[in-house]
């Protein structure tokens, strides 16, 4: 009965079935599906299946003859079957082992598969395992993520370790930190784990930055990891992927944070301490606990200015000291503004840039170069604008898009065309411009004349993580430039009070009253920080339910295309384990679903918030103008991702009311678009909130409220309405789920940021590695 979806009177798999025996053999006769497919299999003397086709329902017949068997099962060929199943033969994850296509059968033997891994035969006659070549051998040394200082130096997590590329391009090993764990149960927030191997996005900045010679990475916490592990305290949780930056610095780096209006700056050293920002001259910082002469001219550790850009903006280090910074104006959406901001957390003015942005686009991206300014690009690479070193814009150029088409198992195909240095020109690379040629981040201009970068070498299902260096000859001029200069600059921001403001991953809505997430969220395991599956619900039972139902249930439901199409992934470390699921808001993911009220709840208040009022989500969703859709007060086709024409569980079922926890449903795709968008993946679906906005308020996934007996609000991609914000549905309790139910967080109104100066002290030792080897190859 894990089948019984319900399908008009009648419960699926299990409507009319008949055992017929006979001499020769037994037959089991069914009739299934609304189409009337007869389903005839013998069960003795062996297993086969007889008919599988449609017919009417009152004529399902089977030739009496082929119940006969000229080779019955023998005593000797059910102890193979039995060894065969007791080996662990899988041939999807979480098939029970009473399954009878445990295995291929050629002939007289069985191919199949095991829990652990691994091809296997086996005789017919004995049933003793064998293990067999992989069909599909690959070797692949993965790599997640890189991060290039203009120096040369860089830092890479690939092949599960730590490897640092040096000036003279040499590359050594060293040991990733083992852990860099939660918070103590019970602590504020509820941060996870900085997830260390999480892979890079196309979509994603660079996470890592150097600071003196320590390497630090932002994800989830601010946290060092060479020469020593350390976490922040005070900025634990606080490095939201959408709306923060950590830049690198020779004795300082800058914690950049945008929260509502304003964008706080934080300084930091490379032993973890706060440093002071905003005076003259340097102060050394204190160790928790010590006396401070100087506390009372020292100045704080972080400053908040009005912020000139949004979400999304990106930042680099400047060569005078301090941070290059540039993202969507806060004033105009339509345009791209870049500043400085000097070593001592001081903003210059803000200048309007020519970088073309699409409407709703967010991410921008700054690479850094070796003589100071940089290089701004849209996070497509459509186009490339040269700044100096107080963001006034050089020249601007359509960056080529010709690339290598390589396959790409981890990063993006390289592109053949590389901006340069030198204002307004691009150079080929012979070393890009290779077959199967990958980059992870971007390539970055060393201060000796080399472009490097990381990536992977892609040759048929092989996969090499590399760090690549190259000497291209440099043009001699800059050749044809557009340049913006004379575009006015706005006057720098001034320094704001320490007032109060919303997380960054989150928008102040009516005046601050409360805070929604910018975004619908993902769910990752509160432990850990990794990312679970969105396509699988979070609870070991209803996961190994799930999985147990259409593990092997797919191939009996739906056309031959339907039945064609493959479960999603699931890493192995989600099965077997109790999962604390974590509410992350982020651009440019897919949302969770298969999330219950019960679930949503837990998982909000472990980010340290809460699910949204009724009325909360109503008035976030209506916006600053008080409209009934985000956009405005006229249902417009297309605008959010509701209402669609095509039902996944029709396309795959043939009836959208059945199968609702089939993993597959929102990897559907109709007229060669996701059903499911990624977040913030509808432009026009935001509702504005000052220079802010809040997306997929309406449609996508529904989202879960905090009503005593369950609702969700919204309404989901393929739900048939056009109510809007004002969509909700209270048909379902809180423990419920299904593929179409998800999450956002909401939060009282803001509380002052966190200011706190404590960290521990403590001079970094010098990290171990291994030999040095010549650039090239990761192991």
């Amino acid at each position: 009965m894990v089948e019984g979806d319900l399908e008009y009177g009648a419960l699926r798999g299990h409507q009319d079935p008949r055992l017929v025996t006979a001499s020769a053999g037994a037959v089991v006769v069914d009739v299934t599906g609304r189409n009337g497919a007869c389903q005839a299999t013998r069960v003795a003397p062996s297993l086969q299946r007889l008919v599988a086709g449609a017919a009417p329902r009152a004529v399902c017949s089977v030739d009496p003859a082929r119940l006969a068997d000229a080779t019955p099962v023998t005593p000797a060929e059910i102890g193979a079957l039995e060894r065969i199943a007791a080996s662990g033969a899988r041939r999807a994850a979480g098939q029970p082992g009473y399954d009878p296509g445990l295995a291929a059968w050629a002939g007289d033997r069985a191919y199949f598969q095991t829990i652990s891994g691994g091809l296997f035969s086996a005789s017919r006659a004995d049933g003793q395992p064998r293990r067999e070549p992989d069909p599909f051998p690959a070797r692949r040394a993965r790599i997640a993520w890189g991060a290039l200082a203009t120096d040369g130096e860089g830092l890479a997590f690939a092949a599960g370790q730590l490897h640092r590329l040096d000036a003279r391009a040499l590359v050594t090993a060293a040991a990733a930190p083992e852990s860099l764990g939660a918070a103590p149960a019970g602590a504020a927030g509820g941060a996870p784990g900085t997830p260390i191997g999480e892979p890079e996005r196309p979509t994603d900045r660079r996470r890592a930055a150097r600071i003196g010679s320590s390497w630090w990475l932002a994800r989830t916490d601010v946290a060092r990891l060479l020469p020593e592990p350390l976490v922040v305290p005070a900025l634990r949780g606080r490095a939201h992927e959408d709306s923060t930056a950590l830049v690198g610095g020779h004795e300082r780096g800058l914690f950049l944070e945008v929260l509502g209006d304003r964008l706080q700056i934080t300084g930091i050293d490379a032993s973890g301490a706060l440093t002071g920002l905003g005076a003259q001259g340097g102060l050394a910082p204190v160790a928790p606990g010590a006396p401070d002469p100087d506390a009372a001219r020292r100045a704080p550790p972080a400053l908040a200015i009005a912020s000139p850009v949004r979400a999304g903006f990106d930042a680099c280090e400047r060569r005078g000291g301090g941070a290059i910074v540039a993202g969507v104006s806060a004033a105009d959406p339509r345009k791209v503004v870049a500043l400085s901001i000097d070593a001592l957390g001081r903003p210059g003015a803000a200048r309007v840039t020519s970088l073309p942005i699409a409407e709703g686009d967010l991410a921008v991206r700054l690479v850094a170069l070796p003589e100071g300014g940089a290089l701004l690009s849209d996070a497509a690479r459509r186009h490339v604008v040269w700044l100096d070193d107080e963001g006034v814009e050089l020249a601007s150029q359509p960056w080529p898009a010709d690339d290598t088409g390589a396959l790409c198992v981890d990063g993006q195909p390289a592109r053949r065309a590389v901006p340069t240095p030198a204002p307004g020109a691009f150079v080929t690379v012979p070393e890009l411009a290779a077959p199967g040629a990958c980059v992870v981040g971007d390539a970055v201009w060393a201060s000796d004349g080399s472009l490097r970068w990381f990536g992977s070498a892609v040759s048929g299902l092989d996969a090499q993580a590399e760090a690549g260096v190259a000497r291209p000859a440099l043009p001699a001029s800059a050749g044809a430039a557009r340049s913006a200069a004379g575009e006015p600059a706005e006057a720098p921001a001034a320094a704001l009070p320490g007032a109060p403001a919303c997380p960054a991953d989150m928008v102040a809505i009516d005046g601050g009253r409360f805070c929604v997430d910018r975004f619908e969220a993902m769910l990752v395991d509160g432990a850990t920080g990794q990312a679970l599956s969105p396509d699988y619900p979070s609870t070991p039972n209803l996961l190994e339910l799930t999985l147990a139902d259409w593990s092997t249930g797919l191939r009996r439901i739906g056309d031959v295309h339907a039945r064609a199409f493959p479960l999603p992934l699931l890493a192995a470390w989600q099965r077997g384990r109790a999962i604390a699921a974590l509410a992350r808001s982020r651009s440019g993911v897919r949302p969770s679903g298969y999330v219950t009220g019960l679930v949503a709840e837990s998982a909000c208040a472990a980010a340290g918030k809460r699910l949204c009022s009724v009325e909360e989500f109503v008035t976030a969703c209506r916006g600053e103008d008080d409209t009934l859709y985000p956009y405005g007060d006229t249902f417009e086709e297309g605008a959010c991702n509701v209402y669609r024409p095509a039902h996944p569980a029709a396309l795959l079922h043939g009836n959208a009311s059945i199968g609702h926890l089939d993993p597959r449903l929102n990897r559907v795709r109709s007229a060669r678009e996701p059903l499911l968008r990624e977040t913030g993946g509808s432009p026009r679906c935001r509702s504005r909130w000052g220079s802010d906005a809040v997306y997929d308020l309406v449609g996508n996934l529904d989202e879960w409220v905090n009503e005593p007996g369950g609702a969700f609000a919204g309404g989901f991609y393929a739900r048939s309405t056009r109510a809007g914000c004002e969509a909700l549905i209270t048909a379902h309790p809180r423990s419920y789920l299904d593929y179409s139910t998800g999450v956002r967080c909401c939060q009282d109104g803001p509380s002052p940021p966190a200011t706190a100066t404590d960290a521990p002290p403590g001079a970094p030792a010098a990290p171990a590695g291994s030999e040095p080897r010549p650039p090239g190859h990761l192991p």
